[in-house]
């Protein structure tokens, strides 16, 4: 009976060997695909461009990116925004351009007295968004950027849209409309 027992335990030490070897070997192999997972993930960078006054990248509602335009001042009544982007990457990330936040919006804002604005959606982006080359509005460049310092190779898109108000544009002291981008709700998780 003696002999039975220590047999038993015997096999139960191993056993008990066997399983904490698996359950190291298990932890290593989940510890080096957690490394793979962390580093096959990479933030969408935002680039620099020489044109804050004029220019901001932003999230709009959907959690889309968007890049918005503002013109240089108040009180006109047609503005004609023309921009250019150079990216790296698929072919179709910037969509045609649009006016901010809505077409009726843009033009109360404009007749209101406020700086007109446009935005782009950006799309297909992997690791970072389209720089902005060039933004010209009523013929006028407000801003151009060195395309020396942009790696080869890489694509380039146009868009162009008009704004335009037959209404009277009331006067304003400050006409610059705040650009608030929108960021994503997070929602606190309750764990009861």
């Amino acid at each position: 009976m003696e002999a039975l027992a220590e047999l038993s335990i015997s096999s139960a030490q191993e056993f008990i060997g066997r399983v904490s070897f698996y359950s190291t070997e298990m932890a290593k192999i989940l510890l080096i695909l957690v490394c793979f997972f962390f580093a096959s993930t990479e933030a969408l960078s935002l680039p620099s461009h020489n044109c804050s006054d004029y220019f901001t990248y932003g999230i709009d509602a959907n959690g889309s990116f968007i890049g918005i335009f503002t013109a240089d001042e108040a009180g006109v009544q047609k503005l004609n925004f023309s921009t250019r982007f150079i990216f790296h990457g698929a072919k179709k990330q910037v969509s045609t351009i649009k006016p901010y936040p809505t077409t009726t919006d843009a033009i109360r804002n404009i007749e209101n007295g406020y700086r007109g604005q446009a935005f782009v959606q950006f799309t297909n982006s992997t690791s970072e968004l389209p720089t902005l080359f060039a933004f010209v509005l009523n013929g006028k460049v407000l801003c151009r950027s060195s395309i020396d310092t942009f790696r080869k190779p890489f694509y380039a898109v146009r868009t162009e849209i008009t704004l335009k108000t037959s209404q009277p544009i009331r006067k304003l002291k400050d006409t610059r409309p705040i650009m608030h981008p929108i960021f994503p709700q997070i929602e606190p998780k309750i764990i009861v």
